[in-house]
């Protein structure tokens, strides 16, 4: 679906969730890479507590900039603490929130959006 996506103009996604290991998981981001003729596509990192692959992450972070991924979308739990590594290599961060109200504890907790997240 993702190259169906991307090829037709879209930005397509793929989950970290779906593969065995990081091994697995930049093979096939540089084969999306080759069948998209390097259109833009985003990896989805879910942080929900029974699918995170833990501090294994920045490891899926590096090869997304390796590679050129346009965007991480986080969703599950907040992705502070991998911001920064998403910023340092020039890569897009999407955070997914379930509704208005979890994304307006955001506001409350003295986070804001505006051209960067920050603290």
């Amino acid at each position: 679906m993702l190259l169906l996506v991307c090829n037709a103009g879209g930005m397509g996604t793929i989950n970290i969730t779906c593969y065995p290991g990081i091994d697995e998981f930049h093979e096939d981001v540089i084969k999306m890479k080759e069948f998209t003729n390097n259109k833009p596509f985003i990896v989805n990192i879910s942080l929900v507590p029974d699918l995170t692959k833990g501090e294994e992450i920045f490891k899926y972070i590096d090869v997304c900039a390796k590679e050129g991924v346009a965007a991480i979308e986080f969703a599950g739990a907040s992705p502070v603490e991998f911001m920064p590594a998403c910023k340092e290599a020039g890569i897009k961060i999407i955070h997914k929130s379930p509704n208005a109200k979890s994304s307006s504890q955001h506001g409350k907790k003295g986070r804001r959006c505006d051209r960067h997240c920050r603290l």
